[in-house]
C-alpha cells in the first residue's frame, strides 16, 4: 500500500469547501506482514506520530497494523486483533473509520452501524489501549456511516455517513476526567434528540474546524483512498 503525506492547506474553518493544489507529497509504501488486506481505516498517534490502519474483514476479525514514526517504507507491524460483531464489539463486522483524540487518550473505531471507544492511560501503547474494555458509543442511523472524527478538545465525535448530507455530533460525557480503565457504564451517549435548547445533544452541525473537516471529508471519499489528519499533515491510502 502507499500512503500520501502533504503539508495541511491554509483553509477557512467556517468558509465553503473548495479545490486546493498540493505540493511537497511524500510517499511511504508499506507492506502486510501476512499478504493483503481491505482497509478504510487509518488514524495517527498524535503522541508519537505512528500510523495505524485497522483491517476491514467480513467476518469481523480485524488487524489494527502500525507503521512507526518517523514514517519510513517497510513491513507493517500487527499489534492487535479485534473482533467486531460479537461482544463487547457488537454490531456491524465490517469497520469503515477510525481516529485518535487529539490528547491521544482516547481511540476510536466506527463500523457501518456501530462506533466504539477505547481509553488510553499514560504511558500505554495503542495496541495494549485495544485490548482494553471499549465503550460502545449510541449512533444516529445512517445509510452507509463511513467517517468518525474527534473534535479538536476531545470532547465530541463527529459522525457521517455517505449518501447522507447531514453531520452529527455525538458529546462524550465525562471527558473531562478520563480514566485509564474503561467500563460499561462509562460509556459515552448522547441526550434523546438535539434542539436549539439543548446543544449538548446530537445535532446537525457546520463550521467545523479545518482538523475535523479533513478528516470527515477524506473519510467518506474512501474505496481507493483514505484521508485523515494529525496536526498539520494529511495522510491517504490507495
Amino acid at each position: 500500500i502507499k500512503v500520501y503525506r502533504v503539508a495541511e492547506p491554509a483553509l477557512s474553518a467556517s468558509g465553503p469547501a473548495k479545490d486546493v493544489t498540493l505540493s511537497s507529497v511524500e510517499t511511504f509504501t508499506f507492506t502486510y506482514p501476512d499478504g493483503a488486506h481491505n482497509a478504510e481505516s487509518l488514524m495517527v498517534d498524535p503522541k508519537t506520530a505512528d500510523l495505524f490502519i485497522v483491517t476491514k474483514v467480513s467476518s469481523g476479525k480485524s488487524a489494527v497494523f502500525r507503521a512507526a514514526a518517523p514514517l519510513a517504507s517497510g513491513v507493517l507491524q500487527q499489534v492487535a486483533t479485534l473482533n467486531f460483531g460479537t461482544a463487547p464489539l457488537s454490531g456491524g463486522t465490517l469497520t469503515t473509520a477510525s481516529d485518535i483524540s487529539p490528547s491521544g487518550d482516547l481511540i476510536a473505531i466506527r463500523t457501518y452501524s456501530s462506533a466504539f471507544v477505547w481509553r488510553r492511560g499514560a504511558g500505554m501503547t495503542v495496541g495494549v489501549a485495544l485490548a482494553g474494555q471499549p465503550c460502545t458509543i449510541p449512533q444516529k442511523s445512517e445509510p452507509q456511516g463511513e467517517a468518525i472524527a474527534w473534535s479538536t478538545d476531545g470532547a465530541s465525535l463527529y459522525v457521517a455517513s455517505e449518501g447522507d448530507p447531514a453531520l452529527w455530533q455525538v458529546p462524550v460525557p465525562g471527558r473531562a476526567s478520563p480514566s485509564p480503565s474503561p467500563s460499561p457504564s462509562a460509556s459515552p451517549s448522547r441526550t434523546a434528540s438535539p434542539s436549539a435548547s439543548a446543544p449538548a445533544g446530537p445535532a446537525v452541525v457546520r463550521g467545523l474546524s479545518t482538523r475535523v473537516r479533513w478528516a470527515l471529508g477524506g473519510a467518506l471519499a474512501l474505496g481507493a483512498a483514505l484521508l485523515v489528519g494529525l496536526a498539520t499533515w494529511r495522510f491517504r491510502v490507495d
